[in-house]
């Protein structure tokens, strides 16, 4: 029988942008992922804590705004400098 993968706690929430408005207000792209595959999922969510636990930094997820990206739950994992 095979194992359930658990998705793990994403330490960023969704952003209601698209990577392309991130890009333009100074956000810098950290890692892109297929939202809906577990293993993706807890590399962005791994890495999402990595920087939480480096402190000073603001992190957001951001959604493909293309047809295909939409299909595929592609997402990136965004941060920017605390201010």
């Amino acid at each position: 029988m095979e194992e359930e993968i658990k998705f793990n706690t994403m330490y960023a929430e969704d952003s209601g942008k698209t990577f392309e408005e991130l890009d333009e207000k100074g956000w810098e792209q950290v890692f892109s992922f297929h939202a809906r595959l577990p293993n993706q999922w807890n590399m962005a969510a791994d890495k999402a804590e990595e920087l939480k636990n480096e402190g000073g930094w603001d992190l957001v997820l951001a959604e493909d705004n293309t047809e295909e990206g939409k299909k595929d739950t592609v997402k990136y994992l965004y941060k920017r400098k605390k201010i």
